[in-house]
């Protein structure tokens, strides 16, 4: 096994989950709640961020400061990517992030330039795994 230490672990979390569809996974003592959330960027710190509504209830990470795991994968390269983390919600115009925007996100949030209930979810990686088809190996 391989451990990536913070740079290393930064470039690959990059190389990995950005522009991805996850699964963010939430859990509390009777259940694990999933919903997929498409990454809008992984900043220099390895943090993960991503677009949400605050009405959509059925998002495991509305709970400010909550543990969540990121799941990731990239079929064509056989990667696999798992991030143990914090979420927290930041409520934030994000007309004023354009590397946050494209039309996709527009639609998603029915003219979000200028709605109110869009929110940006950071995720802070505590732990994270990753496997690749190169070794077939694990490395945290």
């Amino acid at each position: 096994m391989k451990t990536l230490f913070q740079e290393d672990a930064i470039e690959k979390i990059k190389e990995i989950a950005s522009d991805r569809t996850c699964f963010c996974c939430s859990h509390d003592e009777e259940k694990v709640s999933s919903t997929p959330m498409k990454t809008r960027m992984v900043d220099d710190e390895g943090s993960i961020w991503f677009i949400g509504k605050n009405q959509n209830t059925e998002n495991p990470v509305l709970q400010n400061k909550s543990n969540v795991t990121l799941l990731y994968q990239d079929h064509s390269k056989q990667q696999y990517l798992s991030l143990n983390g914090v979420a927290t919600v930041v409520h934030y115009d994000i007309t004023g992030s354009p590397e946050l925007m494209n039309p996709v996100t527009t639609a998603w949030l029915e003219e979000a330039e200028t709605n109110t209930d869009a929110m940006l979810i950071k995720i802070t990686p505590e732990e994270g795994h990753y496997w690749d088809n190169n070794n077939g190996r694990c490395t945290s």
